[in-house]
């Protein structure tokens, strides 16, 4: 028999005819030989006839990962037991790596991101000229100088099924916390206190940070008056990045309260054999321990040596200038 392949004879009567190897990219072509035989019978050609070819393939692996050995064997055999064979032999190779499908602009880049706004990993495609693209993703993720920071190392790889490889698309995602904590509700405000109110109460405030949550808030004032007046509270909050916030407000003392005498004496007559005596008083003040007195005497109606007033005054003053006064005769 002789076998043909689109009307071109592959094999002369009753060969073996081996091709040799050819290399085909991503896929095998397919080979559809058929036979015909021709007999001579008392010396005079019989017209040709078909003969069935049978076709054996067997696959192998190429001398690499990205090679594949199709051997294909046709073989045709008349009536008689003449045979042809023709001996095909692919080296079906795939050796272009996949390419991304996903839009080159829409590939992520480097970013940088607060704490709270880490976004997910968007899902990459992409594909292969000869059979798929499988791609994997990994994270790996290292923590940064403080509190909740670190940098997100992704990667993504796209590998077709006989190892061709994307080049690997990779970016970071730097989380920073460059956001100071806020003061939570209610906010302190100034304060106003009469000096005698104390134990003064100064409220506490508490402040929340984006990325750790509740901070500690550090509240610090030094009371400096004797009577009245108005010394700062400074609160501060800091996160573990360092971002602090401050608040201040002015707490005032005032005194409006005069000073008090008690157990004074009062206005009487005595004799003139007895010389008046200067009584005892008592005066103080609920602010100044030590409020300034000033004492007069002032004669009057001294006409007659052994008659006349004596008229005693008392002006007490603290030190927010309350004043109190009293007399007697």
């Amino acid at each position: 028999p002789i076998l043909y392949h689109d009307g071109a004879m592959m094999t002369t009567n009753a060969m073996f005819f081996n091709q040799g190897s050819r290399t085909v990219y991503c896929e095998e072509e397919n080979l559809t030989l058929v036979a015909n035989d021709t007999c001579v019978q008392d010396g005079e050609a019989v017209d040709p006839y078909a003969v069935p070819v049978v076709a054996t393939a067997v696959r192998t692996a190429g001398a690499t990962p990205q090679q594949t050995k199709l051997i294909t064997t046709f073989s045709a055999t008349d009536d008689c037991g003449n045979q042809a064979v023709y001996i095909d032999t692919q080296i079906i190779e795939d050796n272009i790596d996949p390419f991304w499908t996903t839009d080159s602009h829409s590939l992520p880049n480097d970013i940088y991101v607060n704490c709270t706004e880490v976004p997910d990993a968007p899902d990459l495609t992409a594909d292969d000229n000869c059979s798929y693209a499988n791609v994997s993703f990994t994270e790996t993720p290292t923590p940064g100088p403080c509190g909740e920071t670190e940098t997100i190392v992704r990667s993504y790889e796209a590998c077709d099924a006989v190892g061709n490889c994307a080049p690997i698309h990779t970016y970071t995602v730097h989380v920073i916390d460059d956001t100071a904590p806020e003061f939570d509700d209610p906010i302190a405000t100034d304060l106003t206190f009469e000096c005698d109110e104390g134990p003064f109460v100064i409220p506490n405030m508490t402040a929340t940070d984006y990325c750790d949550g509740e901070v500690p808030v550090t509240r610090t004032y030094t009371p400096a008056y004797v009577c009245e007046g108005t010394f700062p509270v400074l609160y501060e909050a800091e996160d573990d990045c360092g971002n602090a916030v401050n608040h201040t407000i002015d707490v005032t003392i005032r005194d409006t309260t005069p000073p008090r005498f008690y157990d004074m004496p009062s206005d009487e007559t005595v004799n003139c054999t007895h010389e008046p005596l200067t009584a005892p008083f008592v005066y103080n003040d609920t602010c100044d321990l030590s409020p300034s007195m000033e004492y007069s005497e002032v004669i009057i109606d001294d006409t007659c040596t052994y008659s006349y007033k004596v008229v005693r005054s008392f002006y007490v003053e603290d030190c927010a200038t309350n004043s109190a006064e009293y007399s007697y005769t």
